[in-house]
């Protein structure tokens, strides 16, 4: 997403520094946002107990 998205800026012309700078100024709440939604959600499934814990303890290690 950052790097489309400072790509886009380049295309339109910018120069590569003042495109990564307001790239990454837009687009770097968003991804943040999702990222710690992601963590919110599937964190508390690592600390499920007993054999389903261990079973389901695979996916959020892996998306995490």
């Amino acid at each position: 997403v950052v790097v489309e998205n400072i790509y886009r800026h380049v295309q339109g012309g910018k120069a590569r520094v003042a495109a990564a700078r307001d790239g990454i100024n837009e687009v770097a709440v968003p991804v943040t946002a999702s990222t710690l939604t992601t963590l919110a959600a599937f964190a508390p499934i690592i600390f499920m107990p007993g054999i389903v814990g261990e079973f389901m303890s695979y996916l959020p290690e892996t998306l995490i």
